[in-house]
């Protein structure tokens, strides 16, 4: 090519760059995909009622939280659960629109225009509203481990309370299978109830009752006895 040959070509192109920019001002380029659904040409406005309208079916969306102890329903509308419908429309917008770098939005355009650009989906929940909601079931579920107490019956130990594990509820984990769940019923139009059991956690006694020999007490060596008025009656 010759220097006049790529200065038209530049120039050619440049024009066909503004122009393009001018029949899409304030809309979104061609080939421009939200969660799979082409908004190309559309405004921002009709993006965000777009996902407006699809939150009023996700915040329908039952949860049944369950576990031998307990059972619970939250909603998604609870925790404000939704499509961030404000953050998909400048997502949308800002493709192709990087400020001052044009080779930069004019590659973005064409592959756009040519290959579609697929923008995943982005949601909002109250993480404040969540922890109140999860609080209660907390509350009855977390016990602390009971350790076992021993005696010596004819020089061996023996058992005088049995150790009693604890639980607590997995909150991280639960958090997670919930706003996981939220985003997967996305993809149905139906109110529906989703259920998911409780993470538990087991958290065993300090000292395990099958144990109970290995304490490094292999025989009784001598009894005292306590005149303490106070004394409780289990002390060994």
């Amino acid at each position: 090519f010759t220097l006049g040959s790529i200065l038209g070509l530049f120039f050619f192109i440049s024009f066909l760059y503004i122009v393009y920019q001018k029949t899409h001002t304030e809309k979104v380029y061609e080939g421009v995909l939200v969660n799979g659904i082409d908004f190309g040409g559309r405004k921002p406005g009709e993006i965000q009622d777009y996902f407006a309208e699809r939150n009023n079916i996700l915040r329908k969306t039952k949860i049944t939280l369950h576990s031998d102890q307990t059972i619970a329903t939250i909603s998604a509308s609870q925790i404000d659960f939704g499509y961030d419908d404000t953050l998909l429309a400048d997502q949308a917008m800002t493709v192709g629109r990087s400020g001052t770098n044009a080779l930069s939005n004019i590659s973005l355009i064409l592959q756009a225009y040519t290959n579609t650009i697929n923008l995943p989906p982005a949601y909002h929940y109250s993480e404040q509203k969540l922890n109140k909601l999860l609080y209660p079931i907390k509350k009855r579920i977390d016990r602390q481990p009971v350790d076992p107490l021993f005696n010596f019956e004819h020089g061996k130990v023996v058992t005088l309370r049995e150790g009693i594990d604890g639980k607590i509820l997995n909150e991280a984990t639960l958090k997670k299978d919930i706003i996981d769940n939220l985003k997967a019923s996305e993809f149905t139009n139906v109110d529906q109830t989703i259920i998911i059991p409780l993470s538990i956690q087991t958290i065993p006694a300090e000292i395990a009752e099958d144990k109970a020999n290995t304490l490094g007490i292999k025989e009784e060596v001598s009894v005292g006895t306590s005149l303490f008025h106070h004394s409780a009656e289990d002390r060994i």
